[in-house]
């Protein structure tokens, strides 16, 4: 699917974009809030190497995306749900990040200067992430 697609179909009203290949596609500056309502998702989605940056994901469901190598600096993903998502090397740079991201892989991530209230982080694999600058006030749990 390609960006112009994807979006024709997000402003008729779809919102399960699950199992999609959009692996290396822009969507920088896009506002998909709401993405995850009333089980409309982009759960199990090929997002590698994409560039969602400055993207509005609040709300979205990437439960298990693949999304190595993705760039979401500056990303806005309130309320969003990484569960066991793959985030390998993602790049999410003063993204404000409050979401679940429970059992996730997050190894060699980018998180300098991001905002990170509310961050469920359990079971999540943060070895080689880069936090440098990066907000966590109190609310962010992980174990």
């Amino acid at each position: 699917m390609n960006v112009n697609e994807l979006i024709c179909r997000y402003q008729a009203g779809e919102r399960d974009f699950s199992r999609t290949n959009l692996s290396g596609v822009n969507l920088s500056w896009q506002n998909l809030q709401g993405v995850n309502l009333f089980a409309a998702n982009l759960s199990c989605t090929n997002l590698i190497g994409a560039d969602l940056s400055q993207t509005n994901l609040s709300q979205a469901n990437l439960n298990l995306a693949c999304m190595r190598g993705t760039d979401l600096s500056g990303a806005y993903l309130r309320d969003a749900s990484l569960i066991k998502a793959d985030l390998r090397g993602a790049y999410l740079s003063e993204a404000n990040l409050s979401a679940f991201l429970i059992g996730a892989n997050m190894q060699g991530a980018d998180l300098s200067g991001s905002y990170l209230r509310g961050v469920y982080l359990r079971r999540t694999n943060l070895s080689e992430v880069c936090l440098c600058g990066a907000t966590m006030p109190n609310g962010t749990t992980h174990d």
